[in-house]
C-alpha cells in the first residue's frame, strides 16, 4: 500500500491525541459552558479511535511486512513495554500502594504483578490503578494478543463483518453480564468505569479497523485511481467512526 496512507494513520492518531487531551484538561476547567463541557466529554471516543488506528495499522503492516508469531510479538511487546514499566516505577514511587481512587482497598503485589504482565484489564481494582489510563494498554496488549488470529478470522471484508457484528454483540452480552460489578462498586462508579475500560467493551473499534481494511485492499485489488481509493478509505473510516460514537452512546 501506498505511504500516504501510513501519513493518514499519523493525523488519525494525532486526532485521537487532540480528543483525548481535551477531555482530560475539560475536567481541570470548572463553570464550563454547556456547549464546551459536551466537547470535551466528546474527547473520550478518542480511545476508540485509538483501537481502530490500530486495527488498521497492524493489518497493513502485517501486508506490507509480513513476520512470525515471535517477531511480531516481540515488536509489540517492546512497543507498549519500555513506557508502561517506566509508569508504573514512577507511580508506585508518587502514589504509592495505600488506597486511591480506583484501588479502594490499597494496591496489593499481585496487582503489581498482574499490570506488569498486561493482565490487569481483568479485575475491577486492577485496571486502572497502577497506572492511571493503563486500561487502554491493558486492551491494546490483548489485542495485539489476539491480532494473529484475528486477522486470519477476518480473511476478507464479509468475515471481517461479521467479526465486527460478533465483537458488538459480545460488547452488549458484557454489559448485561456485569451488574454484579456496577452493584458491587456503586458508591465510587468504579463499576460502571470497569464496565467501559474492559477489553470486551473497547473489542468492536478494534474490529472495525481491521473491517475498514479489508475495504481498502478491495479499492487496492480493483486498481482505482488513487483519489478514488483514498475517498473510499476515508468514507468507510468516517462511516464506522460515526456507528462507534452512536454505539458508545446509545
Amino acid at each position: 500500500m501506498p505511504t500516504q496512507r501510513l501519513a493518514y494513520i499519523d493525523a488519525l492518531r494525532g486526532l485521537a491525541i487532540v480528543m483525548v487531551m481535551l477531555l482530560h484538561t475539560g475536567h481541570m476547567v470548572a463553570d464550563k459552558p454547556r456547549w464546551l463541557d459536551l466537547i470535551c466529554k466528546f474527547g473520550d471516543r478518542g480511545v476508540l479511535l485509538f483501537f481502530l488506528t490500530s486495527g488498521l495499522a497492524l493489518a497493513i503492516a502485517a501486508t506490507q511486512r509480513p513476520s512470525s508469531a515471535p517477531d511480531f510479538y516481540a515488536r509489540r511487546f517492546f512497543r507498549l513495554a519500555p513506557m508502561f514499566y517506566a509508569g508504573i516505577v514512577f507511580y508506585f514511587f508518587v502514589k504509592g500502594a495505600g488506597p486511591q481512587q480506583f484501588a479502594p482497598h490499597g494496591i496489593s503485589p499481585g496487582q503489581f504483578l498482574l499490570t506488569a504482565l498486561f493482565l490487569h484489564g481483568f479485575t475491577v481494582e486492577t485496571i486502572n490503578s497502577v497506572v492511571p489510563g493503563g486500561w487502554s494498554i491493558a486492551a491494546e496488549a490483548a489485542f495485539s494478543a489476539a491480532f494473529p488470529i484475528l486477522i486470519l478470522l477476518a480473511s476478507n471484508l464479509p468475515r471481517a463483518l461479521v467479526l465486527l457484528a460478533a465483537s458488538v454483540a459480545a460488547a452488549q452480552l458484557w454489559v448485561f453480564a456485569s451488574a454484579p460489578f456496577i452493584e458491587h462498586y456503586r458508591q465510587d462508579d468504579l463499576g460502571m468505569l470497569f464496565v467501559h475500560w474492559h477489553i470486551l467493551w473497547n473489542l468492536p473499534a478494534f474490529m472495525a479497523g481491521l473491517a475498514v481494511f479489508r475495504v481498502i485492499q478491495i479499492a487496492d485489488s480493483k486498481h482505482l485511481p488513487s483519489d478514488t481509493r483514498y475517498r473510499l478509505g476515508a468514507g468507510t473510516l468516517a462511516v464506522t467512526l460515526v456507528a462507534l460514537v452512536l454505539a458508545a452512546i446509545f
